[in-house]
């Protein structure tokens, strides 16, 4: 009861919560909330992962929750809570399988976060099938062998593989992993304008993760947003995202076929 209080915090990671009550002796008085966090500086997350488009919102327990380099899993009603070391850009990434990844880039803490993701188009094939030709149903298609896929140590998946494809909704908000930023091939930073973005996972049962052996390609042609088609140009580059900068990089071109970039 004085209109100065001295609080020594502990020297410990913490969050400490004031609360004040101020009166005037006479019936009125005012509250309020203060947190203050000690120890090293870190930024905090929490929040809660749902099945998009699902009503009501269905939680998706198990996703894979990293940012900074520290991760968390969400509990059976899909939620989460971590924190990471301060940052300039801090890449929060949301990843199960089946479903495509969500990626969101902050500047500091984000907490009570309502996190959505998108369920893949799945197709399981074995190792050794060879061509294969995926199509979803926005009709976007993928043309690759499977004899050419390999991890990251260079070997073959020897089991069968799974491979979750999906065209994002340019409509909806925040569409796309990351916040449109982007390198170009002469190393120019770049904001992002998109005619259409695809998603194509390849992985097993065991959490690993395939991609081409190096010097081999595939065919994709991801259909062009409706409600931009009619200013798609002839050409445009092509990004791949990077999952640990929250950041696009330019790998080519892409030319206009029909409603399709190929």
């Amino acid at each position: 009861d004085s209109p100065v209080i001295l609080w020594t915090l502990q020297d410990v990671q913490a969050r400490n919560l004031l609360y004040v009550v101020v009166s005037d002796g006479r019936g009125g008085f005012a509250n309020g909330q203060l947190t203050v966090t000690t120890g090293p500086a870190v930024a905090l997350f929490s929040g809660r992962v749902t099945e998009a488009g699902a009503a009501p919102p269905v939680p998706v327990a198990g996703a894979a929750v990293t940012v900074g380099g520290q991760a968390a899993v969400t509990d059976d009603q899909g939620n989460f809570e971590l924190s990471a070391p301060m940052a300039e850009r801090l890449v929060l990434n949301v990843r199960k399988p089946g479903y495509v990844i969500l990626s969101r880039v902050f500047q500091s803490s984000g907490t009570a976060l309502d996190l959505e993701l998108d369920r893949a188009l799945r197709t399981v094939i074995p190792p050794a099938q060879g061509e294969v030709l995926l199509e979803d149903s926005r009709g976007t298609t993928v043309r690759l062998n499977s004899n050419q896929l390999v991890d990251a140590a260079g070997l073959p998946p020897m089991g069968p593989v799974n491979l979750d494809l999906h065209t994002f909704d340019l409509s909806r908000p925040n569409a796309l992993p990351g916040d449109y930023s982007g390198r170009s091939l002469a190393g120019e930073y770049v904001t992002m304008v998109s005619f259409g973005c695809m998603s194509l996972d390849i992985g097993d049962d065991a959490g690993n993760r395939y991609n081409l052996a190096p010097g081999t390609t595939a065919q994709i042609s991801i259909r062009v947003d409706p409600e931009r088609l009619p200013t798609a140009p002839a050409t445009i580059p092509l990004f791949r995202f990077d999952e640990t900068t929250g950041s696009w990089q330019e790998e080519g071109q892409a030319a206009l076929v029909g409603d399709h970039y190929e």
